[in-house]
């Protein structure tokens, strides 16, 4: 608190604080507002895993698996970073699916929040495309023909199919050109405009607010600030996706036959202590 009101009296933050917490919810705060929260949540998550993860990577066709091994065997916590990566994009796309369900439920699509559904709707392509791109980079069989697969389902499209399928591939056939290419547009492109839109949408969130429940009588019942009901059960759906997937991630590894006991790592990696 001495801190927040170090920062206050030079940044002045209140009326930031007032934009944040305050917004009004039509209806009262409600445990099916939550995945928008969730999903903002898990894209740091997946945004933070990935920026440990590419330190390892190496985007060619002869190091890219071997650099998967490498972080799974030899990194410390190697493997629990890449299967909380692995996992966290899972549950990714589920939110931002129950997401959109939601607000169209709502009818966010509506006048005036077009602009914000439309957004919306390009953020979820986007979340299928970071899914899409990423599947490749581990360039094993499954990830090669299940890339093959879907470039060539979009050589179906009319007109324009052949050409961009030949742009995804980088050339005729799925090579070295193919996985660079997913690699810069995974790491590099997609979290840039990510960032944009969610910013975009945040901001049109807070000029025309969201969207109350379906019915006018129930959004007219109630309403109340985002502080601090609806902040409670966002942080507590965070919490329970964030441990679901940890307990999931774990017992894939235990599965897998790979120990992530503290005795194991003291002994591999720090034998001083």
């Amino acid at each position: 608190m001495r801190l927040y009101r170090w920062l206050d009296s030079r940044l002045n933050l209140k009326p930031v604080e007032r934009t944040l917490l305050d917004e009004p919810i039509p209806g009262g705060a409600s445990w099916i507002y939550v995945f928008g929260s969730v999903t903002l949540f898990l894209f740091l998550l997946q945004a933070i895993t990935g920026m440990f993860l590419a330190v390892y990577y190496a985007p060619t066709p002869d190091h890219a698996y071997d650099s998967i091994r490498f972080v799974e065997t030899e990194v410390l916590f190697g493997a629990f970073v890449r299967g909380l990566h692995h996992w966290g994009a899972s549950a990714m796309v589920v939110a931002i699916g129950l997401h959109m369900l939601q607000a169209f439920l709502y009818g966010a699509y509506k006048p005036p929040r077009e602009v914000m559904w439309m957004v919306g709707v390009v953020l979820f392509l986007l979340v299928m495309t970071f899914a899409f791109t990423g599947y490749l980079l581990p360039w094993d069989q499954t990830a090669y023909w299940a890339t093959q697969i879907g470039i060539n389902m979009v050589g179906t499209i009319p007109v324009i199919g052949d050409f961009m399928m030949r742009v995804m591939r980088g050339g005729d056939t799925l090579g070295a050109l193919t996985l660079s290419r997913f690699f810069a547009i995974h790491v590099l492109f997609l979290p840039g405009i990510l960032v944009g839109l969610i910013g975009l949408h945040l901001f049109i969130l807070r000029r025309v607010g969201p969207a109350g429940p379906w019915t006018d009588e129930r959004s007219s019942l109630t309403k109340e600030t985002f502080y601090p009901r609806q902040v409670y059960m966002d942080a507590v759906m965070i919490g329970v996706v964030f441990v679901s997937s940890l307990m999931v991630c774990l017992r894939v590894l235990g599965r897998a036959g790979l120990d992530l006991s503290f005795d194991d790592v003291q002994r591999r990696y720090m034998p001083w202590i």
